[in-house]
């Protein structure tokens, strides 16, 4: 399963539509088919009905769609995070008014920002990076 296949699954369940769904996502129909019947196959259910109204999920689409989201949010978040490391920040925390803030780290004692480099936690990035940790398909 790719991140690709859960955005198309979020775009048809949104639009209900191959044709709409495939101009929100830049790619063509034919394409978007493809990526749907690989999906279906890959989990060995039927995401969705084609109609003459156009794309209906079935229930395991809807399921699937739900949490095709709850991924997308919390991708969103890690790249959120992660830009907010490279330019000095650190985890969040809520300001007076209750908005998510990013604390800036300490300073090392030449006065510069730490780094990410100097957290344990970039090691996965590393390996993500240089192939020893796949995040494509699964075999």
């Amino acid at each position: 399963m790719q991140l690709q296949q859960l955005r198309h699954v979020v775009a048809l369940v949104d639009h209900r539509s191959l044709g709409r769904a495939a101009q929100i996502l830049r790619i063509s129909q034919p394409a978007l088919s493809k990526s749907l019947r690989r999906l279906e196959a890959h989990l060995g259910v039927k995401l969705f009905e084609r109609t003459a109204r156009g794309v209906m999920p079935t229930e395991f689409g809807r399921e699937h769609a739900q949490h095709a989201r709850s991924i997308a949010v919390e991708i969103h978040e890690a790249e959120r995070a992660a830009g907010a490391i490279r330019k000095g920040c650190r985890g969040p925390h809520r300001d007076r008014l209750g908005a998510q803030r990013h604390r800036p780290y300490p300073a090392d004692r030449d006065g510069a920002a730490s780094g990410a480099q100097s957290r344990p936690h970039t090691h996965g990035h590393r390996q993500v990076s240089n192939g020893s940790i796949g995040i494509g398909p699964s075999a």
